[in-house]
């Protein structure tokens, strides 16, 4: 049998003379049937069946975290969760880590949900989908480890108390004159 990946070949060959060549174009060959579809598509036009590269096989979502945005989003969700900590200075090195890998893991956590939401959880025949119970549930799971290992209440930030603030502002003071000029 083919290779189910193939491209047909490029016209330019056979592109009269002052017309400009076409792209090739990257096709798939049905399996079942043998039929040459489009690259791209989940079925095959004659039998309908699927056909390699397509979504409909997939078990797993995609997550992107190329896109600037994301990466924006990323970057000030650690940011808010580290303020909720009570801000860098009162956190470890560790705890740090693992606040930023945290959006990472909601961003993987929303691709799943979104998965089923277009997928559904179960499949045709009745059967809890197999990205479901492996994929889903475990990072779900890994999630709310990790949530609880960075803590799930907000650290107010360490202020010195009211003697401490007066004394630092005593020591500036006292090489300054009341015009603030030594």
């Amino acid at each position: 049998m083919q290779n189910s990946l193939e491209k047909t070949p490029n016209s330019a060959d056979s592109a009269p003379s002052g017309e400009t060549p076409t792209q090739p174009v990257e096709t798939v060959i049905c399996k079942r049937c043998g039929r040459i579809n489009a690259l791209g598509v989940d079925r095959c036009v004659q039998c309908r069946s699927t056909v390699k590269g397509g979504q409909l096989a997939r078990k797993h979502p995609r997550v992107t975290t190329d896109d600037p945005l994301t990466r924006q989003w990323m970057r000030e969700r650690a940011d808010a969760i580290i303020v909720d900590r009570g801000g860098r200075e009162n956190l470890s090195t560790l705890q740090i880590a693992a606040i930023e890998q945290f959006p990472k893991l909601e961003r993987l956590l929303d691709s799943w949900e979104q998965y089923f939401v277009a997928q559904g959880v179960f499949t045709r025949q009745g059967r809890v989908r197999s990205g479901y119970r492996e994929g889903y549930l475990s990072t779900l799971d890994r999630y709310l480890k990790l949530a609880a290992l960075i803590g799930f209440e907000r650290r107010a930030k360490a202020v010195p108390t009211l003697e401490e603030f007066l004394n630092g502002h005593a020591e500036e003071g006292e090489g300054h004159d009341e015009n603030g000029s030594d």
